[in-house]
Order: C-alpha cells, then structure tokens, then sequence
C-alpha cells in the first residue's frame, strides 16, 4: 500500500496522532448527536467542538511538519513520511468541528457557507473512499469515509438547500461517532487496528 494514499493505509494508522484524533471525533460527534436529538443549546456543544477541532489541527500539522522534514532530510518519521494526503484529510475534519463551533458560538443564522463547506467534504469524502478501497485495498476505511460523507452531506441538504432532515442527523452521528472513530481510534492507539480483518 502506498503511503500517499487512505488515511486507512498501515502507514498512517500506525501514526498515534490518527487514533487520538478519532477519539476525539468520536466524542465530538456523539455529543453533537445528543445535543441536536434533546434539545441541547447549540452554544454548550462548542467547547467540544473546538477542542476536537484543535486537537485534529494539531496532530495534522504535527504530521505535515514531519513528513516535510523527512522528506527534505531523510526518513526520520518512518512510513509516515511524506502523507500530506492524510494530513490534508484530517484538516477538513479540524476545520469542520472548528466552523460547527463558530456558527454556535456566534449564533450564525446564515450556515450556507458552512453547509457548501460540508458539500465540498462530501464529496472529497466519496474520492477518498472511492481511493481507499481501489488503491489501498481497504474495503473497511472505504466504507468510513462513504459514511462520513453521509453525514457531511446532510450539512449541505440542511444549511444549502433547506431540507430538515430532524432526528435523522443526530441519530447518524451518534452512530459514526461509535463506528467510525471512537472504535477505530480506540483500536488504532492500542495498535490493534489492522488485525480485525
């Protein structure tokens, strides 16, 4: 497998910074989730968001910093080296949380720069996923990514096209907070990962 390709590809999912990212992506969705099923004050979700968003920012720069070192002089991150690819996709989830955060903070009525946003990641999303599994070999990250795609495209049909899709968005990120990042995190900083299938 490529190194340049699929956040799911052994060498980014030995990176730690992907599994501690996850856990808090899954965190920050399921609280999300919660918040939009009961009710929640959007504003009291925002430190979530944030951290989550700040957290991801972090590990991806870390990871673009070293993969730029290694690559100028000589390997000294391991297989990391050189994954803008991956970084480049963890930024988008950063900004997502950090813009979710914003809009609540500030109580933005207008979300449809949010929701282009959203459509913009979607659709990176199905590429990504469509790349996972055809040049990776990774049927499960392709799946991950289709389904994060989902959920941000949800964000497009709400905030763009002003379709309220209701309990619907929360129930589905509770779900991909618990399937799609918490439990690949969990897995991914035990190093056990890539031995379920």
């Amino acid at each position: 497998m490529p190194a340049s390709f699929g956040m799911g590809s052994e060498s980014l999912a030995s990176f730690g910074g992907l599994g501690s990212t996850l856990l808090y992506v899954g965190i920050v969705l399921i609280v999300n989730g919660f918040s939009r099923l009961t009710g929640i004050d959007p504003r009291a979700q925002a430190i979530m968001n944030i951290l989550a968003g700040g957290v991801g920012i972090w590990n991806n720069m870390v990871g673009l910093v070293l993969g730029a070192w290694g690559s100028v002089s000589g390997d000294i991150t391991g297989t990391f080296t050189g994954n803008f690819y991956g970084c480049a996709i963890g930024l988008m989830f950063a900004f997502t949380y950090l813009f979710v955060a914003f809009n609540n903070l500030m109580s933005i009525t207008d979300g449809r720069p949010f929701g282009w946003f959203q459509g913009f990641v979607a659709i990176n999303a199905v590429i990504f996923g469509a790349l996972s599994w055809a040049v990776d070999g990774d049927w499960v990250y392709a799946i991950i990514y289709w389904l994060w795609g989902i959920l941000w495209f949800t964000g497009w049909i709400e905030l763009v096209a002003k379709k309220n899709l209701g309990k619907f968005v929360g129930v589905l990120s509770v779900f991909e907070g618990i399937f799609t990042a918490w439990i690949p995190g969990f897995m991914m900083i035990r190093g056990v990962w890539r031995f379920c299938w």
